[in-house]
């Protein structure tokens, strides 16, 4: 029991770093393997219980949503269940509109986004001042993301790998546009494995 405890040691002090040292904005630079997205979901849950946040965003490609969506369910679990921290579980894709229903949801609240489809949103979410003064943005795989921009050859290799690509006007995303697009959110986390 002590040494599967001390196994994941690393998970508890990042979750106490990025919660109480960083407050709230940080990046997980771990391992494939080691264990990012339940690290990332210890830091949803002790937010969401110490109220500093109400409702959660997370983006992430598109080959791994279904994967994130039963991870969420599995370890967050729904509300109807005890210790369930997700009210509800929205999605904004190229077929689920639902960041209209998000924005007026109430607390415990997820909204899941494809990469594909993140500057769109943010384009969106501009208008939403002080909306997101107690939402937490989780970028997983940040480094596909960024100023430094997906060139159309990233795209078509987004496309290969099963990544949706919003639209021809979308087709070059550019967050340097909007550098400031991140910051509208007063909690974030970045997850990574590439340094």
């Amino acid at each position: 029991e002590d040494e599967k405890k001390g196994k994941w040691r690393h998970q508890e002090e990042a979750v106490n770093w990025f919660v109480e040292d960083a407050g709230g904005v940080g990046i997980f630079q771990m391992a494939t393997g080691s264990g990012k997205t339940w690290t990332s979901m210890k830091c949803m849950r002790r937010m969401l219980e110490n109220k500093s946040i109400d409702k959660v965003i997370i983006t992430m490609p598109n080959s791994i949503l279904p994967q994130w969506k039963d991870e969420l369910k599995g370890f967050l679990k729904m509300k109807s269940v005890p210790n369930g921290c997700i009210n509800t579980l929205f999605e904004y894709s190229s077929n689920k509109k639902e960041h209209l229903a998000f924005k007026r949801a109430k607390s415990g609240a997820f909204l899941v986004i494809t990469h594909s489809f993140l500057l769109r949103f943010l384009k969106i979410a501009k208008n939403w001042q002080g909306e997101f003064d107690n939402t937490l943005l989780v970028v997983d795989e940040l480094h596909r993301i960024g100023a430094d921009r997906f060139t159309r050859l990233q795209n078509e290799l987004m496309a290969e790998e099963g990544e949706e690509v919003a639209s021809l006007e979308d087709k070059q995303i550019d967050l340097s546009e909007n550098e400031n697009a991140l910051s509208y959110f007063r909690y974030r986390l970045g997850l990574s494995a590439t340094p």
